[in-house]
């Protein structure tokens, strides 16, 4: 797609979350819900828009978290909402950089039908300060994360190296 050669699509014969009767269900679709731009180029403007927090960096904030979104049937993202997260303006951030796409999403379609999809993104921090990994952060109190019903993205790594501690104690709050 990216250089101008023509692409044909497989045949998606995995199950998608979509909403029927204000309920999530997984189900197969005559038409799977995608960015019109190709994942590429989705992944492509995440990448170009995210930036590491400056509260996270300040903070040495590195962990896992999802962002879980919805494609409605005109064909719109809505109801950003970050699951776990792990704070200092990580979870934020990325919703900043998904609304930054634009919205050439095709709807969910089965039997002719369209249909509200749920998407759900994972999202990890990696952080090195003084050439050493920072460990993710745990939420206090938090056992197993169980996710809702959504179709998961592949995960989206935002990585900041080379800092030592004497640097992180001037960036700004």
């Amino acid at each position: 797609y990216d250089n101008g050669q023509l692409l044909y699509l497989i045949p998606d014969t995995s199950a998608y979350a979509i909403k029927i009767n204000n309920e999530w269900v997984y189900s197969k679709l005559d038409m799977q819900p995608r960015y019109i731009g190709s994942m590429v180029e989705f992944y492509k403007i995440l990448y170009t828009n995210i930036q590491y927090p400056n509260e996270a960096k300040s903070n040495s904030t590195a962990g896992q978290f999802y962002i879980t979104f919805e494609i409605d049937t005109l064909g719109h993202s809505a109801n950003f909402i970050a699951l776990n997260d792990i704070g200092d303006n990580c979870s934020e951030e990325i919703i900043r950089a998904i609304k930054l796409i634009p919205n050439f999403w095709l709807s969910a379609t089965k039997d002719k039908i369209k249909y509200v999809a749920k998407f759900i993104l994972p999202i990890k921090f990696e952080m090195e300060v003084d050439g050493k990994a920072i460990a993710a952060r745990k939420r206090k109190g938090a056992s197993e994360l169980l996710l809702p019903p959504a179709k998961s993205l592949e995960t989206i790594k935002i990585k900041v190296a080379g800092f030592t501690r004497e640097d992180t104690k001037y960036l700004t709050r």
